[in-house]
């Protein structure tokens, strides 16, 4: 692997992260992130690990910074949301996946979210529409 790599770092960071090694992988995140600071991808990285370990204000924080970054990616807002959600701010969770459906309309992952986050808010019919939208 190329030492000055932050995208190499990231991809390591990732596969280790599928495989649960997750100290592994935010060290690898961590490296990715200290070689270029602006690799959303890395904050991404390390993001989704604290979500995997349930530490929802730290995983809050890192997609704030990654969605900072890039911040018309639908998947990060969305993965935001999700953080928020999980933080007890359901109605700032709803917002952000509305505002990552005006960017891309069509978005599986955000559509599967905002009808779930719809049901915990007994918002039934409406998540009843997301759904159905998603079959089609």
């Amino acid at each position: 692997m190329t030492p000055e790599s932050d995208y190499a770092y990231t991809l390591l960071g990732n596969e280790y992260s599928l495989i649960d090694e997750l100290e592994r992988a935010m060290a690898c995140f961590r490296k990715a992130i200290q070689l270029n600071p602006r690799s959303y991808k890395a904050w991404n990285g390390v993001a989704m690990v604290y979500l995997k370990q349930e530490k929802f204000q730290s995983a809050e924080f890192h997609f704030t910074k990654a969605k900072s970054i890039f911040r018309t990616n639908p998947d990060l807002i969305c993965h935001l949301a999700v953080a928020q959600h999980k933080c007890g701010r359901s109605e700032s969770a709803l917002t952000l996946l509305n505002d990552a459906l005006i960017i891309d309309s069509k978005n599986a992952l955000c559509k599967f979210h905002k009808a779930g986050l719809l049901l915990h808010l007994e918002r039934y019919q409406e998540a009843l529409t997301e759904l159905e939208e998603l079959r089609r």
